[in-house]
This record gives C-alpha cells, structure tokens and sequence, in this order.
C-alpha cells in the first residue's frame, strides 16, 4: 500500500475521530428557584433594638411635654401591612394606689410609616392599628404624648413598654 494511500485513511480515521466527539456532548439544564414569604423587618431583622423614654415628674405632676421622637430607619414590608401600636400596661404603672393619689402615667403615641398613622391613648384603650399605602421602605417614627395626671402622683418607679408591630396583610 502506498504512503499516500495510508495517509489518507488515517486523515479520514482522524476526521471521523473528530466529528463523533462532537457529535457526544450532551447538556444540562439547571433551574434556580426562590421563594420570598410576606415580611416586615427593621434594620433587616425581625425586631429592632431597644428604645428608652423617660417621662418627667417635678413634685407629682407629669409633665405634657412630647417626648423625643422614636425614629428608626431600615424599615421594609414587602406588601400592605398593619401597623399596631400597644401598651403592655395600659400606660406606665407604678406602686400600688394610694387614696388620693393616682398611679399610672397615661400617653398618647402616634406612630407613621407609608401611610399608616395609627394613635394610642392608653386611658382610653390598649391598642390601634392602621395599613400603610403598600409595600414600603423608610423610617417608622414614634411620637409619644405623657398625658397631665388628674391627681398627685404615688411616689416610686413606673414603667410600660409601647410594642411597636408591623404585620403584612
């Protein structure tokens, strides 16, 4: 056989070589999924840090000074939400009645985000709650209102804590 004639069938032998591995490769499709559940959060978590007021009280009279703002920014709810304001106490309550003293400190707060203004008097309720416009992100902001006592106040510590909750419908 000729070197010519060889040379061709190994070039041929090569050439098919070629196409058939072309001819194996194969794919794969990988699909991606994710699911985001209905959520609020404040600074990407679930519950925000803690926030302290303190009421003034010169000679057994609350002063009805508003107090400092309550701002908290990073807040995010990913569609229409309730935004509820409650007073674990029914306002701030301190030692134990005395006969012509009063022991509870009562408050107004006006909370807003997106919309949602919902006002808590605590002599008048323990909760109000209100929806924002939508899906949002912004600042939540807290205005809280010591109301004037209608008798001298008992001496010693009082306290309640306003819950602050945002709930996606």
């Amino acid at each position: 056989m000729s070197i010519f004639l060889r040379m061709a069938m190994i070039a041929t032998a090569l050439l098919g070589l070629s196409l058939s591995a072309a001819a194996q490769s194969a794919t794969q499709n990988i699909n991606l999924n994710a699911t985001v559940v209905d959520y609020c959060s404040i600074a990407g978590t679930g519950t925000g840090g803690a926030q302290s007021r303190t009421i003034s009280v010169t000679n057994g009279t609350v002063s009805t000074a508003g107090l400092t703002q309550v701002s908290v920014a990073d807040v995010a709810c990913s569609k229409i939400s309730n935004l509820t304001l409650t007073t674990t106490n029914t306002g701030l309550i301190g030692p134990g009645a005395v006969t012509n003293f009063q022991n509870v400190i009562h408050y107004t707060a006006a909370a807003s985000f997106d919309g949602a203004a919902p006002t808590l008097d605590t002599s008048a309720g323990t909760t109000a709650t209100a929806a924002t416009a939508g899906a949002a992100t912004g600042t939540l902001t807290v205005d809280i209102t010591p109301q004037a006592n209608a008798q001298p106040m008992v001496a010693g510590g009082y306290s309640d804590v306003l819950v602050v909750t945002l709930t996606p419908q």
